[in-house]
Formats: C-alpha cells, sequence, structure tokens
C-alpha cells in the first residue's frame, strides 16, 4: 500500500480519484485527422499472416526468416499478376523442392468465381484470408489447406464477404475445361 502525507492509500482509489481530477481539468478536443490516419497507417504496416509462418516455409520449402519476408512483402501490398481465369498472383522464390512450380499467392476478389479446370500437376493451397467454396460443396476457410491432385477437376467461388487470399504451390499447370 502506498502513503500520502504519511496516510495509508488505497492505490486504486487514489488512481480513480486523479484521473477524474485529470478529466475536469482537460478540455476535450478532437484528434486531427492527420494523426488519426497515422496511427491507423501504424496499425496496417506490421506483416498479416505471421501465425502462419512455420507452415508456408514447409509449403514453399523456404526457411523461417525467408517466409516471414515474403509475407512482409505481401503485407505491403506488392505488384500483383492477373491471372486467366480472374484473381492476381503475387510470385514467390521457393525452395529447391518446389523447383519449377508456380509459388506464390493468389488473391480473389470477394464474391468472384473460377471456371472449371484440370490440374496438370499437383496443386497445394493454403487458405489465408477469405473463404473459398468449392462446387461440390466443400468449404475451405482460413487456415484450411487444398490439395488437387494430377488429372482432377473443380471449379470454385469466394465467399460474398471477403476476399480470399491463398498461398499457392501449383506444379506444370491447369486446362480450363
Amino acid at each position: 500500500m502506498s502513503t500520502r502525507n504519511g496516510e495509508p492509500v488505497d492505490n486504486e482509489a487514489a488512481v480513480l480519484e486523479t484521473i477524474e481530477m485529470l478529466d475536469r481539468m482537460v478540455e476535450p478536443a478532437a484528434a486531427p485527422t492527420s494523426l488519426r490516419a497515422s496511427l491507423i497507417d501504424s496499425l496496417s504496416t506490421k506483416p498479416k499472416f505471421l501465425g502462419y509462418t512455420n507452415r508456408l516455409a514447409r509449403i514453399f520449402d523456404l526457411t523461417i526468416e525467408s517466409t516471414r519476408t515474403a509475407l512482409s512483402v505481401l503485407s505491403d501490398r506488392p505488384p500483383w499478376v492477373d491471372v486467366p481465369g480472374g484473381g492476381k498472383f503475387f510470385p514467390v522464390a521457393g525452395g529447391p523442392r518446389v523447383h519449377g512450380a508456380q509459388v506464390g499467392f493468389v488473391e480473389f476478389g470477394a464474391g468472384s468465381t473460377f471456371p472449371r479446370h484440370r490440374h496438370q500437376g499437383l496443386e497445394v493451397q493454403f487458405v489465408l484470408t477469405g473463404r473459398l467454396i468449392e462446387t461440390d460443396g466443400r468449404d475451405y476457410e482460413c487456415g484450411d489447406l487444398l490439395v488437387k491432385d494430377e488429372g482432377s477437376e473443380h471449379a470454385f467461388s469466394i465467399g460474398a464477404e471477403a476476399p480470399c487470399i491463398c498461398a499457392v504451390v501449383l506444379y506444370t499447370g491447369i486446362e480450363f475445361v
């Protein structure tokens, strides 16, 4: 317990009393718009998806540090490349185990659809944001893994509530059917 003027003081009561006193002394004022924008910007600059670093490192065959770097760049909204059928792709240099595959992140707009296609090689997708719904009704959300074998066919849509970003490793490519 603290003392004030030699008398014991209840800390909680003293703190509340001080807050009330300061509240009476300070006149409320709106924060400048630039301060609000700066605060929001500082919060949004932290790399997203860091909780998935270990899993993405295994999928991309990268070190933890290289994976963090890729996630940091992704958080900065890098230039995406349009892909046939809809969506955008941001490539990442994968490790030796995924050499020759298309490795990176793919983004689909909320409510969009991706046409029916056949996989000419293995595809692994890991959902980071949003929701991916296959035409057979299977629903994949954040943290879910999709694996499509060579020769498999499917189409999908994206949930209307938010865009969908997936980490992807695609061997050989796809063919629209």
